[in-house]
């Protein structure tokens, strides 16, 4: 921690004397007044008139240490004097993931992908302590910075009042560390550094779940653009991903990213990343989002543009994954359901005007029709609810009945209630086709 402009005396037990704001809650330390550390709501703010912002559960960021002071470094810090190096250490109850722990496909988590970029910074941030104690740091100053600044984004992302209830105005704390992490990553550009598609791909997943849905081009452009840079083949990916700890998972999550931004359009718009950067989705990773990999090749062919120039062939594809809809009834597979008969929506919507008349509207509309009942039939408490916002924003789309609205409201509401994403913007674009069309 850098030394305060004035000598400050220190008592034995090694806590600093003064005003300690870094436990201010969040207003407080915006409008830059004393609070009063109350729970759950400090006085200054219900003077004001003010929401009280909470208390922030991070550890501060340490770097070389000062004599009478102690802390509990985790991982241990080897300091050194001339040069202080940023590392952010965390309490163990507010750790969406240790770095020895990585998340089981089994057991889905609505924030598992947070829960792996933690880990995978933490990881790099271990591995430059390491190397920094053996005098053999391979890890820039600049990549630190960026890893550490990346851990903190995701730790505001991860918190409940943050991220996840969006009846809550944005904390100051998690638009600050959005700037810090947005300069940070603009620094990591300029230079190409590869370790950037860390942060690109937390604003990505950060706009997935609270942006306008299926915006998300932006980033895919911009990690493929750095991709493109460092690795042109899958050999080189590999290559590449022995210095950056969970690189594949990262490019695997981009290219699902991909897949349904590019499934969310009907203009022709088709997939960024290359067919290479997609094959690293492997079947733990369709365990995980709950679509099967035969589905998923199906979804891809149609955002390749096959529905347009093979449509024949798609459409048997088609009714081979709606012929195994309803064939078991675990949250798994009423997940998988949902994206067989989204892959029928996505195929129908892309056939061009006057081919297949009248069959189109009727069989787009059954399409609707089993998909809304899979989602009636999915326990509000199925982890894989997340998972069905892409199939659940396609039917919303072509919904034609107000039992449709109704029950891709409850899916919407259902989001918000288990504690995931709620995805405003796809609520949001649904409702709206839905008041064009007369439904509400």
């Amino acid at each position: 921690m850098p030394n305060p402009p004035r000598t400050v005396s220190i008592k034995p037990r090694g806590k600093p004397r003064g005003l300690r704001r870094d436990r201010d809650c969040i207003t407080c330390k915006s409008r830059n007044v004393k609070c009063d550390l109350n729970r759950p709501g400090c006085l200054p703010c219900k003077l004001a008139g003010l929401p009280c912002g909470g208390y922030d559960r991070r550890v501060v960021w340490v770097a070389d240490s000062k004599p009478g002071t102690r802390h509990i470094p985790r991982p241990p810090i080897k300091e050194e004097s001339d040069r202080p190096t940023r590392i952010q250490r965390h309490e163990q109850p507010t750790t969406p993931c240790s770095v020895q722990q990585r998340p089981s496909s089994s057991g889905v988590k609505e924030k598992s992908f947070l829960q792996h970029l933690f880990s995978f910074c933490n990881r790099i941030n271990s591995e430059a302590q390491q190397t920094l104690q053996s005098g053999q740091s391979y890890i820039s100053s600049e990549t630190i910075d960026l890893v550490t600044t990346v851990c903190d984004f995701v730790q505001t992302l991860s918190s409940a009042n943050d991220f996840l209830n969006n009846d809550c105005p944005e904390s100051v704390e998690a638009a600050a560390h959005q700037l810090t992490l947005l300069v940070c990553l603009n620094k990591t550009l300029q230079t190409a550094n590869p370790f950037a598609i860390l942060g690109i791909a937390a604003f990505a997943v950060f706009e997935v779940c609270n942006g306008p849905y299926g915006q998300w081009q932006h980033h895919i452009r911009g990690a493929k653009s750095l991709l493109d840079h460092h690795c042109r083949s899958r050999d080189d990916l590999d290559k590449l991903s022995k210095s950056i700890p969970g690189l594949i998972d990262v490019v695997a999550r981009l290219a699902w990213f991909d897949l349904c931004g590019t499934l969310t359009k009907t203009d022709g718009s088709t997939l960024i990343l290359d067919d290479w950067h997609h094959n690293v989705l492997d079947d733990d990773f369709f365990r995980m989002v709950g679509c099967p990999a035969d589905c998923y090749r199906v979804l891809h062919d149609i955002t390749k543009g096959g529905a347009l120039s093979n449509p024949l062939g798609v459409s048997i594809q088609v009714i081979s994954q709606l012929s195994k809809v309803g064939l078991d009834n675990s949250d798994y597979s009423h997940c998988a359901d949902t994206h067989r008969c989204a892959a029928a929506i996505a195929a129908i919507t892309r056939l061009k005007d006057g081919e297949a008349e009248p069959f189109k509207d009727q069989t787009l509309a059954s399409a609707v029709d089993r998909l809304c009942l899979v989602l009636d039939s999915s326990s509000e408490s199925n982890p894989y609810t997340v998972f069905m916002a892409l199939p659940a924003y396609l039917a919303g789309m072509e919904a034609t009945s107000p039992q449709h609205c109704n029950t891709l409201r409850r899916y919407w509401k259902n989001c918000k209630l288990a504690g995931v994403h709620r995805y405003p913007g796809a609520s949001e674009g649904c409702e709206a086709v839905w008041r064009e069309k007369g439904l509400v």
